[in-house]
């Protein structure tokens, strides 16, 4: 026997720490909707937006749903120069389908911030510009 591998002394202690590390933010990924800013969905061709939300979607059409935040009746959705309509405090809700271009989402009425989407590529793989 002899003096512990330097290696793998430092190897356990790097994982302990690493360990250490990723639980917590891990457990952040679990964090009420109130809290937390993140958004969901698979990116492609459909997205769950929240109030603080920015995401992309790779695919259009974009399905896009949207969590309401808490409270009481209906809540007025906004994007950039139209109202898209009203949906019930608290709910996970469909905007509808999206295609290429910037989209910002208001939640009229409560004190959160816009939700910010960006539609990508068309049917082709292509970006649709100036078509």
């Amino acid at each position: 026997m002899g003096a512990p591998n330097i290696f793998r002394v430092v190897s356990a202690r790097v994982s302990l720490l690493a360990t250490l590390v990723a639980i917590p933010l891990l457990a952040g990924c679990s964090l009420d909707l109130a809290r937390s800013t993140a958004c969901d969905g698979n990116n492609f061709d459909k997205v769950t937006l929240q109030p603080g939300c920015s995401t992309m979607c790779a695919q259009e059409p974009c399905s896009v749903y949207f969590h309401m935040p808490g409270g009481e009746g209906e809540l007025l959705v906004r994007g950039r120069a139209f109202d898209i309509g009203e949906y019930p405090a608290g709910q996970t809700v469909f905007l509808g389908s999206y295609w290429h271009g910037s989209h910002v989402f208001t939640v009229e009425g409560v004190d959160v911030p816009p939700a910010y989407l960006s539609v990508g590529g068309g049917a082709d793989g292509g970006m649709n510009i100036g078509m």
